[in-house]
């Protein structure tokens, strides 16, 4: 049987195209220049998307005045001065007044990152009595009014991109007013009674102005009125005015 001359041909030509196209340089300038073209578009590519990064704006840091989100715990001290309690019984009248005392508490709370901030309060106050007018006449007191409170928060601070931060809330609690004695004396005689322990409703405003100190601590004066809900046969409710300076730590 002859050779097949014809396939023989062929393989020849593929082996010798293969040959050629392995040969580096200038032997094939059409596929180099096919190479150049793509590597063209690598290059506009790259470059764009240089571009694009130059030109999106870097994430702001987060600033100094900002009001950190999280928790944070705090601690205040202040003076006090409770409002004159009046009644009326029988058609005799009597008033109790009070000298300056004292107040103080810690709490502990969460900043939400958009104003408002929750806490949980507990504190101790203090109110000196100071004298008795009735419609009898007048006596000089001697004891405190003094207890505990348990209050649950809420406050708004307002952002100022500054170092001062006013404030404002409010709260509602229980205060437990401890059994204390109290003296009166009338023309040289004195006469002593026990006020009782009890616990009543409280209400409480607070503003103020947090000046910052570093990063995580603020300082923070304010002014509180307290509301006690123990008003009893024509008396006034319990009214008192506190003057607090405290500090605030962000964790």
């Amino acid at each position: 049987m002859a050779p097949d001359v014809r396939s023989r041909d062929w393989r020849w030509g593929l082996l010798v195209g293969i040959a050629v196209l392995s040969v580096p340089g200038p032997a094939w300038p059409r596929a180099s220049g096919l190479y150049d073209f793509a590597q063209v578009y690598a290059d506009e590519d790259q470059a764009q998307m240089q571009a694009a990064q130059a030109t999106k704006p870097p994430l702001a840091p987060p600033s100094f005045y900002d009001i950190p989100k999280g928790w944070y715990g705090t601690v205040w001290a202040g003076g006090t001065q409770a409002a004159d309690i009046s009644g009326a019984s029988s058609g005799a009248t009597a008033k109790v007044s009070f000298s300056l005392g004292f107040a103080g508490a810690f709490a502990g709370g969460y900043a939400f990152g958009n104003g408002f901030r929750a806490e949980g309060e507990v504190g101790y106050l203090r109110a000196p009595l100071d004298k008795l007018s009735t419609t009898f006449g007048n006596a000089e007191l001697s004891g405190v009014r003094s207890g505990y409170g348990a209050f649950v928060n809420g406050y708004y601070d307002l952002e100022t991109g500054s170092l001062f931060t006013p404030y404002a809330g409010g709260g509602v609690g229980v205060v437990h007013f401890n059994n204390n004695t109290v003296t009166a004396t009338i023309n040289g005689t004195k006469v002593s009674a026990t006020t009782g322990t009890e616990n009543k409703l409280g209400l409480q405003g607070e503003a103020g102005l947090a000046m910052r100190i570093t990063d995580s601590i603020w300082v923070t004066p304010a002014y509180r009125f307290l509301w006690v809900d123990d008003a009893s046969n024509g008396s006034d409710h319990t009214r008192i005015h506190i003057f607090k300076f405290g500090a605030l730590m962000h964790f």
